[in-house]
């Protein structure tokens, strides 16, 4: 299907859904932020189901400038678990409050491999070599060894996306990672990188980004800043919405542990229609 084509569908799609969970824009659209369909008495707005089996956690956060709420969500994995992925099921916009489905290694479906499409545009920075952060080495961890006898080489990855209400991801930001451990001497560093994609068939921009990879005594840490934009997917006479990830990091730890840290929200617009979601993976 042409992007052109697409755009039109895209935009189709998410007026119908708007009307059909109550959303009508004000007379006065284009500088009044809309008001949130389908809220309960309580404040809250369902995203999606929760998972069977899946672990119901309630994070809290605080209000944006506009009409967003900053909600840092942390995942830890260790090897065992292969994968971690927590899914926005709820979301307060009064008491700044998010409900994701959080699931572990079997539990977790298999991501597919992203297709090329015209659609889709993306961006690589690295893989590069860490700098290192000077800091005082724990009292239980031995300096790093060039030897490498004994030791593990792990690469993983965390990603963070943002879905509209008809499933198709507009904007993520991915960061990898790979060290060589041993649980006992700090860590020896290997590389990172990132990966960014946006939507761009749809309207959607990446407005800015940058990436760091350092690495001290007690892990190694791959991140990202992100900023993307959307004027069309709310319609023209309502202000953009606009996805930011002040912070997207993944850390690989002395003892083979990964977890990885996101501050990324939506303001502004219809961005409350947009679902996020986030997974930590070995690979």
């Amino acid at each position: 299907m042409r992007s052109g084509a697409r755009r039109i569908l895209c935009a189709l799609c998410i007026a119908l859904l708007s009307l059909g969970l109550g959303f009508v824009p004000a007379a006065n659209a284009g500088t009044t932020p809309p008001t949130p369909p389908a809220v309960d008495a309580d404040g809250w707005l369902t995203k999606t189901p929760a998972p069977a089996g899946a672990e119901l956690v309630i994070l809290s956060g605080k209000k944006t400038g506009a009409d967003g709420c900053v909600i840092p969500i942390e995942l830890k994995a260790t090897p065992g678990d292969r994968v971690v992925r927590a899914d926005e099921t709820r979301i307060n916009l009064r008491t700044c409050q998010l409900e994701v489905a959080v699931r572990r290694g079997d539990d977790v479906p298999k991501t597919p491999a992203t297709q090329p499409s015209p659609d889709v545009a993306t961006k690589e920075a690295g893989p590069a070599e860490p700098a290192k952060i000077e800091e005082p080495a724990p009292s239980q961890l031995r300096p790093a060894q060039k030897a490498k006898a004994g030791w593990t080489r792990t690469t993983g990855y965390f990603r963070t996306w943002w879905t509209d209400p008809i499933g198709l991801t507009v904007n993520s930001t991915r960061n990898n990672v790979s060290w060589d451990w041993n649980n006992v001497n700090c860590v020896s560093p290997g590389w990172g990188s990132a990966n960014y994609e946006w939507l761009s068939g749809t309207g959607w921009a990446q407005l800015g980004e940058n990436f760091q990879n350092l690495y001290g005594c007690t892990d190694q840490r791959s991140e990202s800043y992100a900023h993307y934009a959307n004027q069309a997917f709310c319609g023209i006479a309502i202000p953009a919405a606009h996805v930011y990830y002040p912070r997207n990091y993944v850390r690989g730890w002395w003892n083979g542990e990964m977890s990885g840290y996101t501050d990324s929200y939506a303001d502004s617009g219809c961005s409350f229609l947009l679902t996020r979601h986030h997974q930590l993976e070995f690979s």
